[in-house]
């Protein structure tokens, strides 16, 4: 192996430990021999590619590069959770957070730690608060900055689109579930948990797409045919306000929903917060139907059925048939746990 060249991950281990003369662009670590001016790329392995880099570099590229946007800090442990997309709820929850399952807690919790994360935008900063991470600790990434670190953290980025193994998005789970609880606990709000069939319908932004064209109606009809088995709830897009309070709330509906029935969006990676023994019903368009929550449930052990939309389009609002709903709600219901 050439001097310099980052190892592979070592079996089992699912995280790189990194030399001190590493340093980042977006999407790739550039590290540097201490005894040599050869200089390697590592690209992060199944991470979604950033097709705007320009790798390799040359050493003038490099030099350049360095002498302009230059980090004046030199941190102690850098953890890596941020990639192209991070920013997105669904590839945030979904293939960045995860990563952190990958640690031993001593790691995750020494007092050196920095983590660089995508964005500190409300939800970045209320999931890692839930594993026990304070906003104080976290670093938005900046594309055009080198950072230097006494050592750097690299987890497994499983695969764009899927995620890490099915073991680690479960081990994700359980910790966000418990924080979630933990928090609920403390502001006395814990009744809804007893409830335990409780039923969430997501309203979708018609600004977004795919949104639910009869929602009232649909509403209405699960209401009314459901009435003795379901507490429907609405969880509706999130506008103005404390957007980190309403994520949380977001979450704490789907932490106690039995039953979940959603158009196909972001809002569906709140599936990490939900019980073992939930069900999706995801209503999806018919061109170009995207499976990712299929996958997600599955890997989660949650049960899914999927009901396609016939002539719909993957960015355009949806018609549901209410007499297919309905059949599809009471076939899920009948196996529920």
């Amino acid at each position: 192996m050439a001097s310099g060249l980052v190892p592979a991950m070592p079996a089992g281990l699912g995280y790189l430990l990194l030399p001190p003369s590493t340093v980042f662009y977006p999407g790739l670590v550039l590290t540097t021999s201490s005894n040599s001016s050869r200089r390697l790329l590592y690209q992060l392995q199944g991470a979604c590619d950033d097709r705007n880099l320009r790798p390799p570099f040359s050493r003038e590229q490099l030099g350049e590069e360095r002498r302009g946007r230059r980090s004046n800090q030199t941190l102690g442990t850098l953890l890596v959770l941020s990639q192209i997309w991070g920013e997105n709820f669904y590839h945030w929850m979904v293939e960045c957070l995860p990563r952190v399952s990958f640690l031993p807690s001593h790691l995750l919790l020494s007092p050196d730690l920095v983590i660089a994360v995508p964005a500190l935008n409300p939800f970045v900063v209320a999931t890692l608060r839930l594993l026990g991470v304070e906003k104080e600790k976290l670093l938005p990434f900046a594309h055009q900055h080198v950072y230097h670190a006494r050592a750097v953290l690299l987890p497994s980025s499983g695969v764009c689109g899927i995620g890490p193994p099915p073991r680690i998005l479960r081990r994700t789970s359980r910790a966000l579930r418990k924080g979630l609880d933990a928090i609920e606990a403390a502001r006395e709000a814990g009744e809804a948990a007893g409830a335990g069939r409780a039923c969430v319908l997501v309203q979708r932004s018609a600004n977004n797409g795919r949104n639910i064209l009869n929602h009232d109606e649909v509403l209405l009809a699960l209401k009314r045919t459901f009435k003795d088995v379901c507490d429907w709830r609405v969880m509706k897009p999130l506008w103005g306000g404390d957007k980190e309070l309403g994520m949380l709330a977001a979450a704490s509906l789907f932490r106690h929903a039995s039953l979940i029935v959603a158009p196909h969006g972001g809002s569906l990676a709140n599936l990490m917060f939900a019980s073992p023994h939930a069900c999706l019903v995801e209503i999806l368009p018919a061109f170009r139907p995207n499976l990712c929550y299929e996958r997600l449930s599955r890997a989660l052990g949650l049960r899914y059925f999927g009901l396609v939309v016939p002539g719909s389009f993957s960015q355009l609002p949806m018609q549901v048939d209410l007499l297919l709903l309905l059949r599809t709600v009471a076939s899920a219901l009948e196996g529920a746990r």
